[in-house]
């Protein structure tokens, strides 16, 4: 079964009950976070590496939000789900 998610890639490896700081200035990233705050959504954080992303990743609950007017800090815990395999979740484009 797959689960649209959005999808943020990041060089990183998200792990339980460790807040992940995140300093959100691209747009489409930016939109996508108020996307999920709206809508209580979670996203998925996938591993990025050299020519795309990897199979693995996991689900991330947004927790604290601070709007700047050049970039969104914003704060994200696991939200307890793993995926792994490319069927585990597809990518929904930010637009």
């Amino acid at each position: 079964m797959s689960v649209l998610l959005p999808l943020f890639p990041l060089d990183l490896v998200l792990l339980p009950g460790v807040p992940l700081p995140l300093h959100i200035f691209e747009p489409r990233y930016k939109e996508m976070i108020t996307q999920c705050l709206d809508r209580n959504e979670v996203f998925g954080i996938v591993r990025a590496k050299d020519g795309g992303m990897a199979q693995v990743g996991c689900t991330a609950e947004i927790v604290t939000v601070t709007k700047k007017s050049h970039a969104t800090i914003a704060s994200a815990w696991f939200s307890g789900r793993n995926a792994t395999g490319n069927r585990s979740w597809s990518w929904r484009p930010n637009k």
